[in-house]
C-alpha cells in the first residue's frame, strides 16, 4: 500500500509524462422504485447504442420479453463483439423449439468462448440432436478447452449412458494432461451416472 501511495503521488518521477485517458462518460438515473433486470432490459431495448456487456445482458432477458426474440437473437449472433454473440447463443437455449441450425453455426464460431456458449444452449435441450452435438464435441481431438469443458460438464449433468463412449474419447484429448481440472471433470462425469445406477437402493 505504501509503495502504491508513493508511486501515485510521484508518478512523473517513476513513469515520466503520463497521458491519461479521459474519464468514461455515463449517465446516472435514479428512480424511486426497484426494477428487475427484465424490466430494465425491456425499457432499454436493443436498438440503442450500448456496451457489449449491457447488450449481452439484455439479450439474456430477451426470450422472456419479446415474441420476436428468435429473429432478434439470430441477428445478434453476428454482432462483432464475442460477448454479444455468446449471450445471443445462450439466450437461444431458452427458445422452443431450439434453433438447431443456428446453434450448429454457433459451434463453428472462431472464438471458442462463443462456441462454448452455443454448446451450453444445446445442452439445455432434451431433443435428440443435443446428445449428438455433445458427443461430437467430446470426440473432437481439436476441440478448444472452453468447448470441451462445456461438453464434459453437460454430459455429466445429462447422465446418459450414450455419452460414456464420447467421454472416454474426451479423456484422450491432448488438453487433458495440461489441465488436471479437465481430467477431474471427465472422471466425475463418468462416475456420476455409474454411481447413480449401481448404488441406488431398490
Amino acid at each position: 500500500f505504501l509503495a502504491a501511495l508513493e508511486v501515485s503521488e510521484e508518478e512523473r518521477r517513476y513513469f515520466g509524462r503520463v497521458e491519461k485517458d479521459p474519464p468514461i462518460e455515463f449517465d446516472l438515473v435514479e428512480i424511486p422504485i426497484t426494477l428487475s433486470f427484465q424490466q430494465i432490459a425491456r425499457l432499454a431495448g436493443l436498438d440503442s447504442e450500448s456496451s457489449p456487456l449491457v447488450r449481452g445482458a439484455a439479450l439474456l432477458a430477451l426470450p422472456r420479453l419479446r415474441k420476436d426474440a428468435a429473429s432478434v437473437l439470430a441477428r445478434e449472433r453476428t454482432f462483432p463483439h464475442w460477448w454479444v454473440r455468446s449471450r445471443a447463443y445462450l439466450a437461444m437455449g431458452e427458445l422452443r423449439p431450439l434453433p438447431e441450425g443456428e446453434l450448429i453455426e454457433g459451434l463453428k464460431d472462431p472464438d471458442p468462448r462463443v462456441a462454448a456458449a452455443a454448446l451450453e444452449a444445446v445442452a439445455k435441450s432434451t431433443e435428440a440432436f443435443a446428445d449428438r452435438m455433445l458427443a461430437d464435441a467430446l470426440g473432437d481431438p481439436k476441440a478448444e478447452l472452453e468447448v470441451l469443458g462445456t461438453a464434459v460438464d453437460a454430459a455429466g449433468e445429462r447422465k446418459k449412458p450414450e455419452l460414456f463412449a464420447a467421454l472416454g474419447q474426451a479423456a484422450l484429448s491432448p488438453l487433458v494432461p495440461r489441465y488436471p481440472e479437465l481430467r477431474d471433470s471427465i472422471v466425475s462425469a463418468i462416475d456420476r451416472p455409474i454411481a447413480t445406477k449401481c448404488c441406488s437402493k431398490p
